[in-house]
Order: C-alpha cells, then sequence, then structure tokens
C-alpha cells in the first residue's frame, strides 16, 4: 500500500469512527480542507448543545497537517486511537 493509500485509509477510519462512536452524549465530527492540507477533528464532551456551553472545556479540536503524507498518517492514527479510547470510557 502506498503512503497516499494510508492517508486515504486513515482520513476514512476517523470517518468510521464519527459515525460508530457518537452519541447524543458524546460527538466526533470531522472537516476535511483538501484546499488548506488539513484535516480537523472536533471532539464534543456531552454531545454538540452541551458542549458549546463551556467549549473551552468540552470541545476538543485535533489539527492534523496534510502537507506531509508520512507525518499525517501517523498523527491520524495517533487522533483515532485517542478517541477511541475517550469513547470507550464514555460507554
Amino acid at each position: 500500500m502506498t503512503l497516499e493509500q494510508n492517508l486515504l485509509t486513515g482520513i476514512a477510519n476517523i470517518s468510521r469512527l464519527c459515525m460508530i462512536k457518537s452519541r447524543d452524549d458524546f460527538e466526533i465530527n470531522m472537516s476535511l480542507y483538501p484546499t488548506k492540507n488539513e484535516l480537523n477533528i472536533y471532539v464534543y464532551k456531552g454531545g454538540h448543545i452541551h458542549a458549546w456551553r463551556n467549549p473551552a472545556e468540552r470541545i476538543e479540536k485535533i489539527r492534523i497537517d496534510l502537507v506531509e503524507p508520512s507525518m499525517a498518517a501517523v498523527k491520524i492514527l495517533e487522533a483515532y486511537t485517542y478517541i477511541e479510547n475517550l469513547a470507550l470510557e464514555k460507554c
């Protein structure tokens, strides 16, 4: 598998994580900005509406720079593991 394929697979896995692990009390969103070469992942602790009542403590943003594919693939894997562990703690 090429580096670009690994990167695309990582982005697909984050997207899947958003769909599978998001709940009313724990929401995960992802924004991909190809023109800016970045991927932003947002974790809303307590759900989207609840998190915006205190964004500094309840919203986590993970920004991944996609300019360097090898580093981005590593960062995506780290983010995936981190968010998956957060989701498991909330169960």
